[in-house]
């Protein structure tokens, strides 16, 4: 999902999911200056984190700026918006916008999906 071998190692997106966290009212994620495709789901809950009360932010961003968030979450098409629960020994509580996105996340595929007549 990420690929970093040291606390200053920038953090950047893998080819089957991406990797967003919550610090303060900020939601940053990795830009796409690193040579990843535009993930879907990433785009999704982008649009979706002002709803939410976040303020979505791309930048490239260190390991230690993640460590010193206060929730991560893992985004891909199959697994949707889960909560990271651990960055190496270090354990992680979802928290309450984690569930935000989640529930947000959900209500749009759910949207989508009757839209589309397969619901």
């Amino acid at each position: 999902m990420t690929s970093a071998t040291a606390a200053s190692a920038t953090i950047h997106s893998g080819p089957n999911s991406s990797i967003a966290w919550v610090r303060g009212d900020r939601l940053e994620y990795p830009d796409g200056s690193l040579g990843v495709l535009d993930p879907i789901t990433l785009g999704a809950v982008i649009e979706l984190a002002p709803q939410v009360g976040l303020q979505p932010t791309a930048g490239r961003y260190p390991l230690d700026r993640l460590l010193g968030a206060g929730e991560v979450v893992s985004l891909s098409t199959v697994r949707e918006v889960m909560p990271v629960v651990a960055v190496g020994d270090r354990p992680l509580d979802p928290g309450p916008r984690t569930k935000d996105l989640r529930e947000a996340f959900a209500d749009l595929v759910v949207g989508e999906r009757r839209t589309a007549g397969a619901v």
